[in-house]
């Protein structure tokens, strides 16, 4: 199995490039049926509830431990999920785990430990497609950070790192795709 995650800070056109690889895909599904596609609401839900401790406040009635045991439910159940398809799948994610993990880690936020191991544990081959900053950002930049902590945890966790020099929409949907599905 292939996971391609696309991903990069906000700004940088990683929404255009999705929807050009997601109508692209959508186009020639027939060419290929192997192919998954999970959108960024799905993976921010899976993180979210993973990560964010408000999102279920609104189970008043259950105690932290029970909310945690939700959490981590959840968090195996998608990850679970991802190890049920054919081995020949081709998967594109609109970002994914590691991102919530450095996300987390610029807003100086706790991570739970499975998450971590999880992503320590991955046997899946990841190749990660970070959209870079257009040359003219400054390095003090909040997007041209994250940039950074994106970078640095997806190698953190030994990825095959494609980084995506800043291009038109199609350049860099070309890319992606010529890499991702050979």
């Amino acid at each position: 199995m292939k996971l391609n995650i696309i991903t990069g800070a906000p700004s940088f056109g990683k929404n255009d490039v999705v929807n050009t690889i997601f109508s692209r895909i959508s186009n020639n599904i027939n060419d290929r049926t192997n192919i998954v596609w999970v959108p960024e609401a799905m993976t921010v839900y899976m993180a979210q509830y993973s990560l964010n401790r408000e999102f279920v406040e609104n189970l008043s009635s259950i105690d932290e431990t029970e909310r945690d045991k939700i959490r981590k439910w959840n968090f195996d159940y998608y990850m679970n999920s991802l190890k049920a398809l054919k081995e020949d799948t081709v998967i594109y994610f609109d970002r994914f785990v590691h991102d919530a993990i450095a996300f987390a880690e610029y807003e100086k936020r706790t991570i739970p430990n499975y998450i971590i191991d999880y992503i320590n544990e991955i046997k899946f081959e990841l190749s990660v497609y970070l959209l870079s900053p257009p040359n003219d950002i400054s390095s003090n930049n909040k997007q041209a950070q994250l940039s950074l902590y994106l970078k640095k945890c997806y190698q953190e966790h030994e990825c095959n790192l494609f980084e995506v020099d800043y291009d038109t929409v199609e350049r860099r949907s070309d890319f992606i795709l010529s890499q991702g599905l050979s």
